[in-house]
C-alpha cells in the first residue's frame, strides 16, 4: 500500500541588520521571511516593524504566518509575546542568514551560538554569583 507523505511548509523569520542576524531582536526594524519546504528554502517578503511593542511585533509575525523565529538576544517581554503567539523561538544565535538557515535545516543551530552563550554553561559563577543561563534574563 502506498501512502503519500504530507510535506510541511514552515515559515521562518530572521531579523536582519547589516546583512547579518540582528544582535538584539527588540531593536531590529526589518525581518526577512523564508519558507522551508521539501528541504529547500525560498526567500519571501520583508516585514518592517513600525512599533517596538512586543505584542504588536508578535501579532505582525503571526499574521504573516511565521512559525519559527531565529534571533540574537531577546528580552523577556518579547520572548513571552512570541510564545503567546505560538511562534517557536531559537534565540542567542548569530551569523549570516544563509548559514543559519542551513544550520536550522540540519539541526545544528548550536554551532551558531552567540559569543559567551556556550553550550548552556552558566556565567558569573565565580565570587559567589548564582550565574544565569544565556537568555534567562535580559
Amino acid at each position: 500500500m502506498f501512502f503519500a507523505i504530507n510535506k510541511t511548509m514552515i515559515t521562518l523569520a530572521l531579523p536582519i541588520w547589516q546583512g547579518r542576524l540582528s544582535p538584539v531582536f527588540d531593536f531590529c526594524n526589518t525581518v526577512h521571511l523564508y519558507t522551508y519546504s521539501d528541504g529547500e528554502f525560498a526567500a519571501g517578503a520583508r516585514l518592517q516593524f513600525i512599533s517596538e511593542d512586543a505584542y504588536s511585533r508578535a501579532a505582525l509575525l503571526r499574521g504573516a504566518g511565521v512559525q519559527v523565529l531565529l534571533c540574537g538576544a531577546i528580552s523577556r517581554v518579547h520572548r513571552f509575546a512570541l510564545q503567546q503567539a505560538g511562534i517557536e523561538l531559537h534565540s542567542h544565535v548569530c551569523g549570516e542568514p544563509q548559514a543559519l538557515l542551513a544550520a536550522y535545516a540540519a539541526g545544528e543551530l548550536h554551532n551558531f551560538r552567540m559569543p559567551g552563550c556556550g553550550r548552556g554553561l552558566r556565567r558569573g559563577r565565580g565570587r559567589g554569583g548564582r550565574g544565569r543561563r544565556c537568555g534567562s534574563a535580559f
